[in-house]
């Protein structure tokens, strides 16, 4: 079962290892098909994504398990857009970065 309470921690953690797992899977059976494909996904900005939607992507890309990662920053105004764009990018490490 599941806890009662859907923001408990371990919970979110169990859910994120299990969505983590199956993109590590999911990128190697793409790639061993043909490894020119590009395997991208476009979640929600972390860290609302990890913990609302199950999507760790700053783990997908350290780990390689996606080629590309394309958050959905949307925003209202073009202020708040630079300004989660950039808190976006924080979470992505320097060798991560095209």
């Amino acid at each position: 079962g599941h806890p009662t309470e859907f923001k408990n921690a371990h919970w979110i953690n169990l859910r994120n290892d299990l969505i983590n797992d199956y993109f590590k899977r999911l990128f190697a059976m793409v790639k061993a098909k043909n490894p020119k494909f590009v395997v991208r996904s476009a979640p929600s900005v972390f860290q609302f994504g990890r913990d609302e939607y199950v999507k760790d992507w700053p783990t997908w890309l350290g780990k390689r398990y996606v080629d590309l990662v394309l958050p959905q920053n949307y925003r209202y105004d073009f202020d708040a857009y630079k300004a989660t764009l950039a808190q976006q990018l924080s979470f992505v490490k320097s060798k991560d970065k095209k």
